[in-house]
Protein backbone atom coordinates (compact mmCIF):
# COMPACT_ATOMS: atom_id res chain seq x y z
CA UNK A 1 0.00 0.00 0.00
CA UNK A 2 2.92 2.30 0.63
CA UNK A 3 3.77 2.29 -3.09
CA UNK A 4 0.20 3.26 -4.02
CA UNK A 5 0.15 6.01 -1.42
CA UNK A 6 3.40 7.42 -2.84
CA UNK A 7 1.86 7.32 -6.31
CA UNK A 8 -1.12 9.35 -5.04
CA UNK A 9 1.18 11.87 -3.36
CA UNK A 10 3.24 12.21 -6.54
CA UNK A 11 0.15 12.79 -8.70
CA UNK A 12 -1.24 15.35 -6.27
CA UNK A 13 2.10 17.16 -6.05
CA UNK A 14 2.48 17.31 -9.83
CA UNK A 15 -0.99 18.84 -10.09
CA UNK A 16 -0.03 21.41 -7.40
CA UNK A 17 -2.61 20.42 -4.79
CA UNK A 18 -2.02 21.70 -1.28
CA UNK A 19 -1.52 19.43 1.72
CA UNK A 20 -2.43 20.24 5.34
CA UNK A 21 0.78 18.53 6.51
CA UNK A 22 4.18 17.73 5.05
CA UNK A 23 4.38 14.20 3.66
CA UNK A 24 7.87 12.73 3.62
CA UNK A 25 9.19 10.42 0.92
CA UNK A 26 8.97 7.70 3.55
CA UNK A 27 5.33 8.37 4.53
CA UNK A 28 4.18 5.32 6.53
CA UNK A 29 0.40 5.76 6.58
CA UNK A 30 -1.83 4.91 3.62
CA UNK A 31 -3.96 7.99 4.37
CA UNK A 32 -3.47 11.11 2.28
CA UNK A 33 -5.34 14.36 2.89
CA UNK A 34 -5.32 17.29 0.49
CA UNK A 35 -7.17 20.46 -0.43
CA UNK A 36 -9.11 20.29 -3.68
CA UNK A 37 -10.40 23.64 -5.00
CA UNK A 38 -13.50 21.93 -6.42
CA UNK A 39 -13.93 19.21 -3.83
CA UNK A 40 -17.67 18.65 -4.34
CA UNK A 41 -17.20 18.13 -8.09
CA UNK A 42 -14.24 15.82 -7.52
CA UNK A 43 -16.12 13.78 -4.92
CA UNK A 44 -19.09 13.41 -7.30
CA UNK A 45 -16.87 12.28 -10.19
CA UNK A 46 -15.07 9.84 -7.91
CA UNK A 47 -18.30 8.39 -6.49
CA UNK A 48 -19.87 8.15 -9.96
CA UNK A 49 -16.97 5.94 -10.98
CA UNK A 50 -17.14 3.73 -7.91
CA UNK A 51 -14.35 5.40 -5.94
CA UNK A 52 -14.53 6.38 -2.32
CA UNK A 53 -13.01 9.15 -0.26
CA UNK A 54 -14.12 11.29 2.62
CA UNK A 55 -14.45 15.05 2.74
CA UNK A 56 -14.39 16.87 6.05
CA UNK A 57 -13.15 20.16 7.36
CA UNK A 58 -12.15 21.27 3.86
CA UNK A 59 -9.95 18.22 3.19
CA UNK A 60 -10.35 15.31 0.82
CA UNK A 61 -9.04 12.13 2.45
CA UNK A 62 -7.92 9.17 0.36
CA UNK A 63 -6.69 5.83 1.59
CA UNK A 64 -5.84 3.08 -0.91
CA UNK A 65 -6.72 -0.42 0.20
CA UNK A 66 -5.64 -3.90 -0.74
CA UNK A 67 -8.03 -4.01 -3.70
CA UNK A 68 -6.49 -1.00 -5.43
CA UNK A 69 -3.77 -1.31 -8.06
CA UNK A 70 -1.54 1.07 -9.98
CA UNK A 71 -4.29 1.18 -12.60
CA UNK A 72 -6.72 2.47 -9.94
CA UNK A 73 -4.30 5.26 -9.07
CA UNK A 74 -3.94 6.25 -12.74
CA UNK A 75 -7.74 6.48 -12.99
CA UNK A 76 -7.73 8.66 -9.89
CA UNK A 77 -5.14 10.90 -11.52
CA UNK A 78 -7.48 11.43 -14.47
CA UNK A 79 -10.32 12.42 -12.12
CA UNK A 80 -8.28 15.01 -10.27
Amino acid sequence: LKHLTQMILNHLSKKKFEFPVHYSDDHQSSIVSFIHPKAAEFMNRLNDRGGQATYRHGLVRLSPGIYQTESTIYHLHDLL
